[in-house]
Formats: structure tokens, sequence, C-alpha cells
């Protein structure tokens, strides 16, 4: 289901999980997989996303522990999730190109309230 496509296959679909660490009643998901194209899940580790709110310690063990999960449940499926680091309108667009995605955001599944709409790959 996430793992593999075939060569010639369309551009794979990055799934950017944000808030929603979770692969059930997940609509970004359930868009890439209707999108019958590959899957790389990812998550960006954004330190300076929050603004002047920085995660404490009871908010970095929960998503410690979110992303464990998230992660066996995406291997259960036969995929791996990216954990990546730094500003997503900069992981995000270099990380398309890598994996030769369309240069548009439809190769980008996002939550709608994504700065997807501000890359460009």
């Amino acid at each position: 289901m996430i793992a593999e496509s075939k060569q010639g296959s369309p551009a794979p679909a990055i799934v950017w999980f944000r808030k929603d660490l979770r692969i059930q009643d997940n609509p970004c998901l359930f868009a890439a997989l209707e999108s019958n194209r590959r899957i790389i899940p990812v998550f960006i580790w954004d330190e300076g996303a929050g603004g002047a709110w920085k995660f404490g310690a009871a908010s970095r063990w929960w998503l410690h522990h979110a992303l464990l999960d998230l992660s066996k449940s995406i291997r259960n499926l036969g995929g791996q999730l990216l954990l990546l680091r730094g500003k997503a309108e900069e992981v995000i667009p270099r990380l398309a190109r890598e994996l030769g995605a369309k240069q548009d955001c439809t190769s980008v599944i996002k939550f709608v309230n994504s700065p997807c709409s501000k890359f460009s790959f």
C-alpha cells in the first residue's frame, strides 16, 4: 500500500503528517491512496514553527510516543515514516525534487492549513 512503486509509475505522493499523527480516518492519507501513487509519509520537526510557544517536556514526550505509534502503523503497511528536520517550506520542496514529485502542490497531500501554496519545487 505505502511502499514500493513500479518503474514508469506516476510521481510519488508526499503525505505530510503535521498534527494528525494517525493513519485511521486520515483524509490526507486517503486522498493519497486514491491517487494510486507511491506514498511517502513524512513528519518534519521545525523547532521554530511554534513561534514564541516552545515544546515543553510533556509535549515532547507525547510527540515522541505519537511518532513511534505512527511509524509502527506505517511499517505494518509496508512503508517507512521519514522524520526530517527543518523548515517545512524548505524541506518539502527539496524532498519533492529528490523524489521526482511534480512541480505543483498536488504531489504533497497535506492539511488545509498548511503553507504548501508557498512551496516551489
